[in-house]
């Protein structure tokens, strides 16, 4: 007892002093937001909590989550006013008196709720609920663990500035570990349903097969309450929620993702259970289909917002986690998970799931009735706001684009390593030694909040100049234009701390324009939540949908503000109410506030989507007569070696093309994986299927060695092509399976194996045919992958020359001598009319061999060494010369090379046992530092911990500390300068000039390009496509693109269509595509697709 008094004296003295601080006003004129002292608001809540030896963030692991705001005007004064909730204290109730001035009403109004240590509070929302015109709140509470026994409460408006308690009279007094409740109306019946978050504990049940979370938890099982006649009835089980006890939910979102008009639900998830996305089914159930919907999540998903980013009509999602960008705070932080475990979790149905922010672009209904979503937080430059709570997408500088406000920061990290591996074991062993003590000795987590402007093509972190980089530990927060001046103010629940009131002084800096939206909603539904407005204009579309509950624990204003930037009039305004009526105004002055009327709205005519017949592509995979699945063996790269940042052995399948029976159709072969033959396919005319596969004894029989690449070739010059195979996949100790294949066609495609060329046996990536010699014969460049084993390392590739009788000699050393020292090829392209070849590599520079002249030349394109995956030639902008494009590792990771920051890559046998040890770096704050954490290096150098006995020792240590100059001597080093796909426009004079691809390409790793007039415009066009999983888990999965399909113009200039209105859409990990000659000038498209099933695309020529 004297203990937990002299904390209560400790928090209450330290508020005064945060207050005294704080009433100094922190007017920084140059800022965007002036953070208002008390003195100038009246608003004084601090939201202070006090840990026990029982009841504290050891005991309860959400101890630190804060409380929650609330903005609504709840006296129809026309002034947004504010409540606030205290986890372990009183609520507050601040009634706004206008010019940024507040009255503390909570004594009166009869809302601050239960108080003392058998209470928990957490989050809240405002709603009418009984639509009085009179705004009611809510309020969510804990109940049923460590002995806490509150229960949700709703706070009904008498209309006289008190409210009366009537949540078991409306059915809303749900006893549970209560997070937050969004209402809304999910089955369109005109009335407000509810929705409630639940978040769980640790228990045996939690930590069990993910199938298990159908099975209903009555304390962590979110649910659903349909609204019947002003009666709330839990339907949860029958309209599909689940209720497991692993339902870590710590957010809620609400907004059509789909754009099908009936409100869907995404709820964050903690630690190791997925997020939910719900799609609702329009018949009263939703179907739960996160998997189908994002390729990867957050791990420990806290706050959530759901806006439309980009102005495309989509809504995109942002969920939080707790990655700090600073180095010496990440290495001291458990992250990812290791790769068995990791594994583990997706075989007891878990999603991928990495520790980071996550941005999830909305591509729009590409596969049915879902959408899909890219995921591009590192692009865009906001994975990593540490310990982050609640995020809130608005457009706080009114140029048309939703910023992003983040706020953070914890009181102690309970997941530091050095306190779980060390002093709590430590301490534990010592008698007498309390909770207490032990969360003294927990590194604290204060930060600052972050804010960050949308540019319109990345995010900009802009807290410190917006005003907004208060440092501390900030929980909910709340937007609102609190003095009506025509911007958005923030309002944030600090922990341990006096809350803070931001005035955004916008329209005192600089002129804007805005429009204001409130609803007069129907009946039942009297603010219109649900509904959806659109701004159209010459410059810009906008979107926004009233859902007011977002972010973490709180609920915003119940209308909407849209930022105009230089528009004075908007040219339309379409609102659509939640039941579908629609309702449209023209030439709308700009700097006002309009009132929609559900009342003057109207049934619409039947709108129609994109028209699939309309589209260029046409998918028609289960006519093609194509059976064959690539099935990746099941090795694991990083058994063998544990620091290469992704595996080689999954870069198949190849395809390759040509008309291999003379029929005037092109053909195919398509590589198999390890123990997995290749399928040849023979192209059919006039017939219900395109192909028909032609079975080859002698492929197998080589079943055993992987295919990497391949290609067509007539190497006896009997007038038929006969097929090359290159032998690969990284794995060590393979022997003869290594070995490349030649096989003969007997003229109708029958293909036999010959032993006439050379016995290549290293790990290959790639063949090409050329004429180099111009003999009339076509020879190989066969590119050389790696050395299975020594990642880093790798052998020469080779160049085979043809005699025309069926005939390769290896002519390497003649044509190379000593000059040509390529490195880890992956790619190349030969260029006929200037004799070059153009090879790229992992680790490699773009680099040009010159066959004019013997020795070879061979020029490497400034700072263009990168992680090359695929390079094609095209004449893009048809001047008579071949352009290039080539798919790097893309800008959408963790690792963003320079010229001036490069990732490294050094190779030695450090520790002296015979293998070699690839050790990656990468440049932070200008400083070198290892990319793997120490436990990740401990695996391959064992040593390291007794250098560094501590994860803060090495979390503080740069590069060069902890490998010196003396043990670098002898290592090998290669490096990476650009990530960047780009395209290189060749000015027929020898000279290649970059330009970059369009963004959405960077998102992802790409491996695959194919040109064409495929609109029939008489410009070439181009198909791209992607992505790459196995990745090391701190990278992660890579699967931002479903295929890309962009227009030429006749000049170097490309028009990125949307997937989903050209119907190029793809699901997958694309490793190549191809296009197919048929009859009368139609065109197939082949894709192949790593460990996965083919795809085929119809073109109609245009």
């Amino acid at each position: 007892m004297m203990r937990r008094t002299y904390l209560k004296s400790k928090i209450f003295i330290l508020s005064w002093i945060l207050l005294f601080c704080f009433s100094c006003s922190d007017h920084n004129n140059d800022t965007l937001f002036h953070n208002l002292s008390p003195k100038e608001t009246g608003i004084f809540f601090s939201n202070d909590i006090v840990e026990t030896e029982d009841f504290n963030i050891l005991e309860y692991i959400y101890m630190y989550n804060g409380g929650g705001v609330a903005i609504g005007d709840i006296n129809n004064d026309g002034l947004p006013d504010i409540f606030f909730t205290a986890n372990q204290n009183e609520n507050r109730l601040y009634l706004n008196k206008g010019n940024l001035k507040f009255e503390d009403i909570t004594g009166h109004s009869g809302v601050g709720g239960e108080t003392g240590d058998k209470n928990w509070t957490t989050g809240t929302t405002m709603v009418d609920i009984n639509n009085d015109g009179w705004m009611d709140i809510y309020v969510c509470q804990v109940y049923g663990y460590k002995g806490l026994t509150g229960g949700n409460k709703l706070y009904i408006n008498n209309q006289d500035g008190t409210f009366t308690e009537k949540a078991k009279e409306y059915g809303l007094d749900a006893k549970s570990y209560a997070q937050q409740a969004a209402f809304f109306d999910y089955d369109k019946d005109g009335d407000l349903d509810m929705f409630l978050l639940n978040h769980a504990v640790h228990t045996p049940e939690s930590y069990k097969s993910g199938a298990l979370r159908s099975q209903r938890n009555q304390f962590s099982g979110d649910r659903l309450y349909r609204n019947d006649g002003g009666k709330f009835i839990d339907v949860s089980e029958e309209a599909g929620i689940f209720g497991g006890a692993m339902g870590y939910g710590l957010a809620l979102g609400i907004a059509d993702i789909n754009n099908d008009g009936y409100p869907d639900i995404y709820v964050s998830n903690d630690f190791h259970e997925n997020d939910y996305l719900y799609y609702n089914q329009g018949d009263g159930t939703f179907k739960e289909d996160i998997v189908s919907s994002m390729g990867h999540t957050s791990t420990f998903s806290m706050g959530n917002d759901i806006g439309d980013i980009n102005n495309d009509g989509w809504h995109d999602v942002i969920t939080l986690d707790m990655k700090p960008s600073e180095e010496k705070i990440f290495k001291t932080l458990v992250t990812v998970d290791p790769y068995d475990v990791y594994q583990l979790k997706i075989g007891l149905g878990y999603h991928h799931q990495y520790p980071r922010n996550m941005l999830q672009l909305n591509q729009g209904n590409l596969f049915k009735d879902i959408s899909s979503f890219i995921e591009v937080g590192e692009y865009y430059g906001i994975s990593s706001t540490d310990w982050s709570w609640g995020a809130l997408f608005a457009d706080f500088d009114m140029d048309g684009h939703k910023d992003l406000f983040i706020t953070n920061g914890i009181p102690h990290r309970p997941n530091d390593l050095d306190f779980i591996k060390y002093t709590s074991n430590e301490k534990q062993k010592q008698n007498g030694f309390s909770n207490l003590d032990m969360i003294s000795s927990i590194p604290e987590g204060k930060v600052t909040n972050v804010a960050y402007k949308n540019t319109g093509f990345k995010f900009e972190d802009k807290s410190k100049e917006w005003g907004l980089d208060l440092f501390g530990v900030s929980n909910g927060v709340a937007y609102a234009d609190l003095d009506n001046d025509g911007d958005l103010d923030l309002v944030i629940n600090n922990l341990n701390g006096i809350a803070s009131i931001y005035e955004n002084t916008l329209s005192e800096k600089q002129q804007h324009n805005f429009l204001k939206i409130k609803f007069n909603g129907p009946e039942k539904n009297i603010k219109g939540i649900g509904a959806k407005v659109i701004l159209e204009d010459s410059v810009i579309t906008q979107m926004q949908e009233l859902n007011p509950t977002k972010g973490w624990l709180s609920s915003m204003d119940h209308n909407l503000l849209f930022g105009l930037g230089e528009i004075k009039n908007v040219n339309k305004l379409t609102v659509i109410w939640p039941d579908g009526r629609l309702q449209q105004l023209n030439n709308i002055f700009s700097n006002q506030t309009i009132t929609l009327d559900y009342n003057e709205s109207e049934i619409p005519e039947l709108d129609t989507l994109t028209d699939p017949k309309s589209r260029l592509f046409k998918e028609v995979s289960h006519i093609s007569g194509i059976v064959f699945r690539h099935e990746e063996n099941a090795f694991n790269d990083f058994d063998y070696e544990k620091l290469i940042p992704r595996m080689i052995s999954r870069e198949g399948p190849k395809i390759a093309v040509g008309d291999v029976n003379n029929d005037g159709l092109d053909d195919f072969y398509i590589g198999g994986a390890k123990n997995q033959e290749g399928h040849l396919y023979l192209q059919l005319k006039d017939q219900d299927k395109l192909f028909q596969r032609v079975e080859s004894s002698d492929f197998f029989k080589d079943r055993a060695s992987e295919d990497v690449g391949a290609v067509f070739i007539d190497v006896d010059n009997d007038g038929d092509l006969d097929l090359y195979v290159v032998s690969g996949g990284g794995e060590p100790h393979q022997d003869f399976t290594m070995s490349d294949r030649l096989y003969l066609n007997d003229g109708i495609g029958n293909f036999t194996k010959t032993n006439t060329h050379p016995q290549l046996g290293f790990n290959g990536s790639c063949a090409v045919k050329a004429d180099f010699n111009n003999d009339g014969f076509p020879d190989l460049f066969i590119g050389a992958r790696s050395i299975p084993g020594s990642y880093g390392r790798y052998t020469q590739s080779r160049i085979l020359l043809g005699d025309g009788n069926g005939q390769l000699f290896d002519v390497t050393a003649r044509i190379f001598g000593n000059a040509i020292n390529l490195g880890m090829v992956t790619d190349a392209v030969w260029l006929p009319e200037s004799l070059e070849l153009v090879v790229v590599g992992e680790w490699m520079p773009v680099t040009i061999l010159d066959f004019k002249t013997l020795p070879l030349v061979q020029k490497e394109l400034a700072n263009t060494s990168g992680w090359w995956n695929t390079i094609h030639a095209s004449d893009l902008d048809g001047d008579g010369d071949l352009d290039l494009f080539l798919g790097n590792f893309g800008l959408n990771s963790n690792l963003n090379p320079s010229p001036q920051y490069p990732v490294n890559l050094y190779t030695k046998d450090f520790d002296n046992n015979g293998s070699i040890d690839p050790i990656l770096s990468y440049y932070k704050e200008g400083k070198e530092y290892p990319f793997f954490g120490l436990d990740e290096l401990a695996k391959q150098l064992v040593a390291v911990k007794k250098v560094f006995p501590t994860y803060l020792s090495y979390a503080k240590s740069t590069f060069a500390e902890v490998f010196p100059k003396e043990e670098l001597i002898g290592a090998g080093r290669s490096q990476a300068f650009t990530f960047s796909s780009i395209y290189l426009e060749n000015d027929n004079q020898g000279r290649f000039f970059e330009k970059k691809m369009p963004k959405a390409l960077q998102m992802s790793p790409i491996y695959s390009f194919a040109t064409g007039d495929f609109n029939g415009n008489g410009y070439t066009d181009v198909l791209a496509g992607g992505n790459f999983q196995a990745n090391q888990i701190n990278i992660g999965k890579l699967d931002a693109s479903f295929g890309y399909y962009l227009e030429g113009n006749g000049d170097s200039d490309l028009c990125l269509k949307k997937s989903m209105d050209s119907g190029f859409s793809i699901r997958g990990e694309i490793r190549d595509i191809k296009v197919l000659n048929r009859l009368e000038g139609k065109k197939i498209i082949l894709v192949s697709r790593n460990d996965d099933t083919m795809l085929v695309f119809l073109l109609e020529k245009k």
